[in-house]
């Protein structure tokens, strides 16, 4: 059986209606699409990012201490 594949935009507030639609025919096999791959210099930016927001939470909930920005710069600059 040959098969054809189609690119559909759906607005956003629509998207969850017409997958679940496309889903219920028996005769649509619907591919979720990749996630984007990243290099290992995008993945360890964003290892430093998610680390940073963790601390970011940890310090508003007082469990961490932060460190004072005149600190940060002397680091820095050295």
């Amino acid at each position: 059986m040959s098969t054809k594949q189609i690119h559909l935009e759906v607005q956003a507030k629509q998207y969850r209606f017409v997958l679940k639609l496309l889903e219920a025919l028996p005769f649509v096999r619907v591919s979720q699409p990749n996630k984007p791959v990243l290099t290992a210099e995008q993945q360890a930016n964003y290892e430093n990012v998610q680390q940073g927001f963790e601390e970011l939470k940890l310090m508003r909930a007082g469990k961490l201490q932060a460190q004072p920005i005149q600190q940060l710069l002397d680091e820095l600059s050295d």
